[in-house]
């Protein structure tokens, strides 16, 4: 894969499981790792509801070197800027072990 095209530090992030002042499990969310990357924007869509609202989706491909990303797993997420990429599936384009391909979501922008 062409270093070049990996642009963007994005944040891979995953829920722990920890222990209160309570003494109690509650879950929190950790960074696991930065990784360098190239997102794609995939499809976009736009939906009217009641009220006049709109609901907006969009996709995106984000594309690893597959030492880097290896560990990802579907229940973890990645952050990049005001964006959160909720994982669909990954894919391991005819299984070379070079890249690995994230399709994701955008969930939410957070602050």
């Amino acid at each position: 894969m062409n270093p070049g095209k990996l642009r963007h530090k994005i944040e891979v992030w995953k829920n722990v499981a920890s222990e209160n002042e309570l003494l109690e499990e509650s879950i929190e969310e950790a960074l696991v790792k930065k990784i360098s990357s190239q997102i794609i924007p995939m499809t976009g869509m736009i939906k009217n509801e009641q009220g006049d609202t709109k609901i907006s989706g969009t996709t995106h491909k984000i594309r690893t070197r597959y030492s880097a990303g290896k560990f990802i797993k579907p229940d973890m997420w990645f952050k990049y800027k005001n964006s959160k990429y909720e994982i669909k599936y990954i894919l391991n384009p005819f299984e070379s072990n070079r890249t690995l391909e994230f399709f994701c979501e955008v969930i939410f922008n957070y602050e």
